[in-house]
């Protein structure tokens, strides 16, 4: 058996689990033409509904995760209670300009 003596970090690794959606920037330019930067804009509508808005690996392949972390369902709240909530506040953004497939998605990826 191999003991590792030192310290070990995970600190090039980075993940997260959401419910909400996953979208192209460019599906959400074209149904949403008074966004200029989708991202920042997206981050501002949604900063007072704590809907997070994420990119996985890098920005450069333009999708985005829209919605809340399961770490965040309320004490006396039931899960379908969480989940009516971040559709209906994703929904009322898009405002039906957008087909929404609403589910749990993981990501996790690591720096090389």
């Amino acid at each position: 058996m191999k003991i590792r003596n030192g310290f070990v970090s995970n600190s090039s690794s980075s993940s997260f689990l959401i419910y909400g959606v996953n979208i192209s920037e460019n599906e959400i330019k074209e149904a949403m033409t008074d966004l200029i930067d989708v991202r920042n804009d997206l981050e501002e509508l949604f900063k007072n509904k704590d809907i997070e808005v994420r990119s996985p690996y890098s920005y450069d392949d333009g999708m985005l995760y829209i919605g809340r972390s399961w770490s965040h369902v309320g004490m006396n709240q039931t899960g379908q209670e969480f989940i009516d909530d971040i559709e209906n506040t994703i929904k009322e953004i898009f405002n039906d300009k957008i087909k929404l497939d609403f589910g749990t998605f993981e990501e996790a990826w690591r720096d090389d």
